[in-house]
């Protein structure tokens, strides 16, 4: 054989083991990056309480990284806890609070879900435990302190991987191709990643808090999402139960009514939260939706006066059901509202103002296509200017009161004049008596609770003054019923 021939053979078994290598290099950094393990939970409620929208592809923070946080930045946290001292409902045998899953995309990653907002809790008493409801609307979780900790902690010249892997270490073994990767890649992109986030929620620095149990869900879509202009509108609002969605099947959905089809606010929900358009999966959306439709809340813990029920049952049928019972009149429809001075025809329900200007008619249009080129569709986003009038299923657990959260109990919601100005929330003791969390309660433990001010800009009390001119009996009856639903 000639030397031209070897050289090129050599030449050629050089270049196949060069293109051998690139796929095995290439194929190990996209297992390690990229590599998907769907994870799904067979029973739904754990389903609902870890398992993934999506999220974690787009969205999420490796795993490891995510669990030291707390232990790296305790100073950026309200106080002792870790991830609890949030609000989180940590339950015993669990790797992860109530609405956060784990997936593995390339490496194990953390993405928050639809329970971090929609499980409730309560308790009977401050030494009973805790009771778990899935659906119900969160009363604890501080998702603003959440994120305010996570853009704290980037913020901190300390987060760097000299500080967070020793940590890590600590917790878990990994192999010299993992630590380099978390140390060169991961720990650095996740730091530059939360800093974008603090980048699309910097206008939330300029409005009030949220607090626990509360969120502002548009603003975020408006601005990150959609890229539309900060305004400064504020939508901060309770958390809605998302129990018996059946009952809202052809009605008004979110506070604002700005979207009437549950398909759609399922799938807006999981891409408010952080899932991409192009990793949307329907099947697991669908899923949820079905078991949502189903899921009811709760029956009432405490003993109920069937007497006094069944009186206050006709007084809630005379004065109630026309916005709250079955479809017709102003049930499941938009009740408007208006501020002092507006047109007289407005001046019907009269609460705070600020949810229905959050919304306008360029974002909805602007959502509505967001979906173009996809094998799902918007075209149910709509701008109302005016509050839904929901189903009351549940309705002792969905306190405090009104779309914002500003009236604390039943007893307070009957009677205008006795609304407190300030108030404490994120207690999750119940109240019989008055039907509604201990709202008196400044701290529990090293916990401490969230004063709201009904002063400030979309928190005001004011309105749905229905029932206030009921005689004191009435009233009482009345509650007594609530409880019933």
């Amino acid at each position: 054989m000639s030397w031209q021939k070897k050289k090129s053979r050599r030449r050629r078994r050089l270049i196949g083991g060069l293109l051998v290598l690139v796929v095995l290099v290439a194929g190990g950094a996209w297992n390690s990056l990229f590599r998907v393990v769907p994870v799904e939970y067979a029973d739904d409620v754990e389903n609902f309480k870890h398992g993934t929208i999506g999220i974690e592809e787009s969205a999420g923070i490796p795993y490891w990284v995510w669990l030291v946080l707390p232990r790296v930045f305790p100073e950026h946290l309200p106080g002792p806890g870790g991830y609890t001292s949030l609000g989180m409902v940590w339950e015993e045998g669990s790797e992860l609070p109530v609405g956060f899953s784990k997936m593995e995309v390339g490496f194990p990653r953390v993405g928050a879900n639809c329970s971090f907002c929609h499980t409730g809790t309560y308790r009977t008493a401050p030494d009973a435990p805790r009771q778990v409801v899935p659906g119900g609307p969160s009363t604890t979780a501080d998702t603003q302190g959440y994120l305010r900790f996570l853009i704290a902690a980037a913020n901190d010249p300390r987060f760097t991987a000299d500080n967070l892997m020793p940590e890590i270490e600590y917790l878990v073994r990994l192999s010299p191709a993992e630590r380099s990767l978390y140390r060169n890649v991961l720990i650095p992109q996740t730091r530059r990643g939360i800093l974008e986030t603090a980048r699309d929620y910097a206008w939330m620095e300029a409005q009030p808090r949220w607090g626990p149990g509360r969120i502002d869900p548009f603003n975020p879509v408006k601005v990150g999402v959609l890229r539309r202009p900060i305004d400064g509108t504020i939508g901060n609002s309770d958390m809605m139960p998302i129990w018996s969605l059946d009952e809202r099947d052809g009605s008004d959905l979110h506070w604002d009514g700005l979207n009437g089809s549950i398909r759609e606010v399922v799938l807006s929900s999981a891409l408010g939260d952080g899932t991409s358009r192009s990793v949307l999966d329907l099947a697991t959306m669908e899923r949820l939706e079905d078991w949502l439709r189903t899921l009811r809340p709760p029956a009432y813990p405490f003993p109920i006066a069937a007497a006094l029920a069944e009186e206050g049952r006709s007084v809630y049928q005379q004065n109630c059901t026309g916005c709250h019972g079955e479809p017709g009149n102003w049930a499941g429809r938009m009740v408007p509202v208006a501020a002092a001075g507006e047109s007289e025809g407005l001046e019907r329900i009269a609460t705070d103002p600020y949810r229905v200007r959050m919304w306008d008619q360029a974002s909805a249009e602007t959502y509505n296509r967001y979906a173009s080129g996809y094998d799902w569709k918007f075209e149910g986003f709509q701008d109302q200017d005016a509050y839904a009038a929901v189903p009351l299923t549940g309705i002792w657990l969905r306190a405090p009161y009104l779309h914002n959260g500003s009236v604390p109990t039943l007893w307070h919601l009957f009677r205008p004049e006795e609304r407190p100005e300030r108030f404490y929330r994120g207690y999750d003791v119940f109240d019989p008596l008055q039907v509604g969390f201990r709202y008196d309660v400044a701290e529990e433990g090293v916990r401490q609770f969230f004063l709201y001010d009904t002063a400030l800009p979309g928190n005001s009390n004011a309105g749905h003054a229905y029932g206030s001119a009921l005689p004191e009996e009435e009233k009482v009856a009345l509650v007594e019923y609530l409880k019933t639903l």
